[in-house]
């Protein structure tokens, strides 16, 4: 059995550092980044600061800012799935 691989098709930041994903299966879901920000290095330093946390876009089907930061998308919707948060 092969299972597609998902991809994010749409990103939007949100307030209190989540964003709004959309993933190419379909489903939904709104993810909490605030735990990354509790991690060092200069990437996520950068993520700390609100206007620049807002610039997120999908970039190769993830999740990414524009000093090359991203989130692998089958995390976010694996994450999203075990909380009760993906939408169908």
């Amino acid at each position: 059995l092969v299972m597609a691989m998902v991809s994010v098709s749409r990103v939007a930041a949100m307030p209190a550092y989540k964003i709004r994903v959309e993933f190419s299966d379909g489903t939904r879901g709104i993810y909490d980044c605030a735990g990354l920000l509790d991690h060092d290095g200069a990437e996520i330093a950068d993520l700390k600061d609100p206007s620049y946390f807002a610039r997120v876009a999908v970039s190769g089907g993830a999740p990414t800012w524009p000093n090359g930061f991203s989130i692998k998308p089958w995390v976010v919707q694996d994450e999203l799935s075990a909380a009760g948060a993906l939408e169908q």
